[in-house]
């Protein structure tokens, strides 16, 4: 299913999955509004969402954990309270 807004709708063994055009082709300005509006509901219905980004930024100030994968394979997966401790530089380093 495809909205003409362009969010996606899937329902997978019973949990329901939404898709949010969050990706490059947005402008900053806007990017950041759906982010802030997600965020807000994500912690206000309590959800658990698996965020895909390659913005690490994003990643660092609206995730939980975080799992990097590099050849499909997990090279970090960090908690939120190691989570916390890093630094946009130190993220860096790991494709280095």
């Amino acid at each position: 299913f495809q909205a003409e807004d362009g969010i996606r709708d899937y329902k997978v063994t019973g949990v329901q999955t939404c898709a949010l055009p969050i990706s490059a082709a947005l402008d900053p300005k806007t990017s950041v509004l759906i982010l802030d509006i997600a965020d807000k509901i994500i912690r206000e219905y309590n959800l658990t969402v698996l965020f895909i980004t390659h913005q690490l930024k994003d990643a660092l100030q609206y995730g939980n954990r975080i799992i990097c994968m590099e050849n499909g394979k997990i090279k970090k997966d960090l908690d939120d309270e190691n989570k916390s401790r890093l630094t946009i530089s130190e993220v860096y380093r790991w494709f280095e």
